[in-house]
């Protein structure tokens, strides 16, 4: 005799089989439930031009980490050239950008960023040599003496400034320790950048410091945010005033004088 297969299907879609898959089904997604992570919160990205042997760059990834833990935000900083740190957060591949010229926004391109306003250091392009003979040197001396500049490439600052310079006098390099092993190999004669930024070299190379034989400019440096985050800009900079209200606070330090 054959089994009866019409019974068989029976069996196997009973109710009661129906109920107890529902009922393991409710089962293991409980315990899904009990064992997934709690919602993690938004995270933040900066870039960060500064290089990262810098001791500055230290600073403000503490500033930022506290400043936006106090948003309900955990923070990132990634290192990035100076140009293409400005194209990211400009193309909203990141969000924000962690310290630049206050007087950015007046460049043209990069229409999509939104400074944040809360200085956070003040800075000179500085020019040094290791050449004693030279002092307080402006950029038509430079031109007029027949000098070699040399700067870090991508850094726009220093682009705007020395302009007007002979583009054979301008010697660009990667990195600042290349710019100064350059000068103080007589290679170049002067190299323009903020004192944090040399002293960070100096350091790195154990060479001589070299000296400063002038000042291009001052400026504040800012952060920046994407226009899509620029419902932050006045909360951060609350968060960040708050911590640079104290007079010991460490970037404090990295200011120069005009």
């Amino acid at each position: 005799m054959q089994p009866n297969s019409g019974a068989h299907r029976s069996r196997l879609t009973s109710p009661r089989l129906v109920q107890l898959v529902a009922a393991l089904c409710l089962c293991a997604a409980g315990t899904l439930a009990d064992t997934a992570p709690p919602n993690a919160r938004p995270t933040i990205t900066f870039t960060c031009a500064v290089v990262p042997d810098s001791r500055v760059i230290a600073v403000l990834h503490a500033l930022y980490t506290s400043a936006f833990d106090s948003l309900g935000y955990d923070f990132v900083l990634k290192e990035r050239s100076g140009k293409r740190s400005l194209v990211d957060v400009n193309q909203g591949r990141v969000d924000g950008e962690c310290a630049r010229n206050g007087q950015l926004m007046a460049e043209s391109g990069y229409h999509n960023l939104v400074r944040v306003d809360a200085e956070l250091i003040r800075f000179n392009i500085n020019l040094y040599s290791f050449d004693a003979t030279l002092d307080a040197l402006t950029t038509a001396q430079i031109i007029e003496r027949n000098l070699t500049v040399g700067y870090q490439r991508g850094a726009l600052v220093q682009d705007l400034l020395l302009a007007t310079l002979p583009s054979h006098k301008r010697i660009l390099f990667t990195e600042l320790t290349s710019g100064l092993r350059m000068l103080h190999a007589g290679r170049i004669n002067l190299v323009a950048a903020p004192g944090a930024l040399m002293g960070a070299a100096v350091n790195k190379t154990q060479l001589p410091a070299p000296t400063r034989v002038g000042v291009l400019a001052s400026f504040g440096a800012y952060p920046y945010l994407n226009s899509q985050h620029a419902d932050l800009a006045a909360p951060l900079a609350a968060a960040i005033k708050a911590q640079l209200n104290n007079p010991a606070h460490p970037l404090h330090q990295f200011s120069e004088p005009h």
